[in-house]
């Protein structure tokens, strides 16, 4: 694995669920203190401040001071949710000229070899993405799109070697080259929260020839969505992720208009269907507050077919 001090390009503040910092993590005993950004042509080394858009927050920057630690607070006001969060946190790094942008959700925790493991691989033309596992082991988060996400994380662990493919990821630890957002741009900030990631990974294949790596050996660890909860009907006992209704009506709008408005492709938006039509009966069987959850889930059908995106619920 290549020394810190002699790898050619520079880190970008690790974005957060919003949150750009100047990203200084250990490499074995050593400090990555001496990896640089670009400025003006010349290499300078990044600050210690902690530059943070607060995740549910939006509006208009402004730094809110600096802490007994040195840190800085980039504060905002609004709502925005995570997809807003993540663009904003972009938007910062790519301004500052870092040369790549890690993106994690702000309860993800990366390996502590994590960041030099997908560094070996590093190229400007690259998306670098590590593996997630759960506390109980469970490894997670690489898949293939064939109208719905297949995932192959299993497979890829398996093999133990780096793995180039047409692979989709989560906002979990991917590493973006610089290059990858000058030619697609940034995530889209009013998807307000869910497929943010799915839909940045599907653009990235669909507009640029960038390779998307999955580096198995590099692990962050983070939980699978909400804890599963057993549930009967009929005799039958499943296991069911509970999430809040109004996430559904997100889920379902941005996705669909992810499909629809931007693929536009025609057996995926049936598959689609049949999926919803599936979480949909299974709400009405199984949860409490199922006239909620159909009907934020239908709503966000019906504004995800018009494009009405935002924070609409």
């Amino acid at each position: 694995m290549p020394s810190p001090s002699l790898l050619p390009l520079s880190i970008a503040a690790r974005v957060v669920d919003g949150c750009a910092r100047s990203w200084l993590p250990t490499i074995g005993r050593r400090s990555c203190a001496n990896v640089s950004r670009r400025s003006g042509g010349r290499a300078v080394r990044p600050t210690r401040s902690w530059w943070r858009t607060t995740p549910a927050r939006t509006g208009r920057g402004r730094c809110c001071g600096r802490s007994s630690r040195g840190r800085r607070c980039w504060g905002c006001q609004g709502t925005w949710g995570g997809a807003g969060g993540f663009h904003a946190g972009m938007k910062w790094a790519y301004g500052q000229g870092y040369d790549w942008l890690w993106i994690m959700d702000d309860d993800a925790r990366p390996a502590p070899d994590c960041l030099a493991r997908l560094l070996a691989q590093a190229r400007p033309d690259r998306v670098l993405v590590p593996v997630q596992q759960d506390r109980a082991g469970r490894v997670y988060g690489i898949a293939v799109w064939q109208g719905q996400e297949i995932d192959v994380t299993a497979e890829i662990v398996a093999g133990r070697k780096p793995v180039r493919g047409p692979f989709v990821f989560r906002f979990v630890g991917p590493l973006i080259a610089r290059e990858i957002v000058e030619q697609i741009g940034l995530p889209n900030k009013d998807f307000f929260i869910w497929f943010d990631d799915l839909a940045y990974a599907l653009r990235i294949q669909r507009r640029t020839a960038a390779e998307i790596v999955v580096i198995p050996d590099a692990l962050v660890f983070h939980e699978f969505g909400a804890d599963p909860k057993e549930v009967r009907f009929l005799g039958r006992v499943s296991l069911r992720r509970y999430y809040a209704p109004w996430k559904l009506y997100y889920g379902a709008r941005n996705s669909l208009y992810v499909l629809l408005w931007e693929r536009r492709n025609a057996r995926e938006v049936a598959l689609y269907f049949q999926q919803q039509l599936r979480h949909l009966s299974s709400d009405l069987i199984y949860e409490p507050d199922r006239w909620e959850r159909a009907w934020l889930r239908l709503l966000g059908i019906l504004d995800g077919a018009l494009g009405r995106l935002g924070k609409r619920v």
